[in-house]
């Protein structure tokens, strides 16, 4: 793999905040995606965008990027709507719709894609960066648009803070109360609209909700507060973006967009294993709880020895402890005696100490 030094020349600069501020903007989104169980959805509005890149192009021959987003824009507009009217007026479950217009949208895309081929002179490399994203050839009309839906997005949540979270865990409440649940609903799919569309630029119609979830998922696992949920998801997606973008320019012919969601994953898996509700945290956890368990098991049974003793603090042989113990009894002692409750007295001999037969007494209080 041939690496090259990094020079932060104004170009790479311009990318790494454009890159930036679009994680922000994703990382907030992400959030309100990720406990609304839309994350399908984020999916399913990325690819809606290609039939309106790929058909505004075929139309106007413009491979500005203001034009073909707004293209993009469009057609997502029409994904979103023909979902909430399959849903609406049809049997069909949620997951059923969004599962028909993505197949749709991608296939119509595709279909575009393979047209625009024809054209000897319509450079489809120009938009075949929308499929799986090119950072390299943001521009600054391309961050000044990350701009203005990273503003957006922060100044919605600003204002309607509140009402989200009604929204978000309790709509039937929140609309009890007042709260204009249509409305925000409304909010929430425009301004997560306009984020996959400024981020197709960046990691693609493919990945974009990958870097949508993945971030907000990762956040999930560490914390259960909803303001430190958005705030840690925007710090992963930073890390992400930044990283990735530091790294494809480091590595040759390395692809950001996909080296960005890479790393977003990376951060979602490690996540899931060590955050404080990780997997791994909490086999960890189970198993320390487990040894306690056992630890406190058999003081019960140094005791129940020392009961025909006139010495709390006689030696067992290992071979009696085992008997009551059974399997586990070496590790459960040598745990007792890193602990400093019981101590060894000789070959296979152990006894309380006065802290383990202060333990001992306790745990037995509590048990009668």
């Amino acid at each position: 793999m041939m690496t090259s030094m990094i020079q932060f020349d104004q170009t790479l600069l311009l990318i790494l905040c454009g890159t930036g501020l679009l994680a922000i903007s994703s990382g907030i989104m992400g959030c309100f995606v990720l406990l609304q169980r839309k994350s399908l959805f984020g999916d399913t509005i990325a690819h809606a965008t290609l039939p309106g890149i790929a058909g505004i192009f075929l139309l106007t021959g413009s491979k500005l990027p203001c034009i073909l987003l707004l293209g993009g824009i469009i057609s997502a507009s029409i994904g979103a709507m023909a979902i909430n009217y399959i849903t609406e007026h049809s049997t069909l479950k949620k997951d059923t719709a969004l599962g028909i217009v993505l197949a749709t949208s991608f296939g119509l895309g595709t279909m575009l894609l393979s047209k625009i081929q024809t054209y000897p002179t319509a450079h489809q490399a120009g938009i075949a960066k929308y499929l799986l994203g090119n950072a390299s050839t943001i521009l600054y009309s391309d961050f000044y648009m990350i701009v203005a839906v990273m503003v957006v997005s922060l100044i919605c949540l600003k204002l309607f803070f509140s009402e989200y979270k009604i929204f978000l865990f309790n709509p039937d409440y929140a609309q009890a109360i007042g709260v204009p649940t249509q409305k925000i609903s409304m909010l929430l799919t425009m301004t997560t609209m306009l984020t996959i569309v400024v981020g197709l630029q960046t990691v693609g119609v493919i990945l974009i909700s990958a870097l949508l979830i993945a971030p907000a998922a990762a956040a999930r696992q560490w914390t259960q507060n909803f303001s430190t949920m958005i705030f840690l998801s925007s710090c992963f997606a930073i890390f992400s973006t930044i990283s990735g973008t530091l790294l494809s320019s480091a590595v040759v012919h390395l692809p950001t967009g996909p080296t960005i969601v890479v790393i977003a994953t990376l951060v979602t898996f490690l996540s899931i294993l060590i955050a404080p509700r990780g997997v791994l945290t909490q086999w960890l956890a189970k198993k320390s709880q487990v040894r306690k368990i056992h630890a406190l098991k058999m003081l019960s049974h140094f005791m129940l020895f020392n009961e025909s003793k006139t010495d709390p603090y006689h030696p067992h042989d290992i071979k009696a402890l085992q008997v009551i113990g059974k399997k586990g009894t070496k590790a459960t002692l040598l745990y007792l005696e890193k602990q400093g409750l019981i101590e060894s007295t000789g070959k296979n001999f152990f006894r309380l100490t006065p802290k383990g037969f202060a333990w001992a007494i306790e745990h037995h209080k509590g048990q009668s």
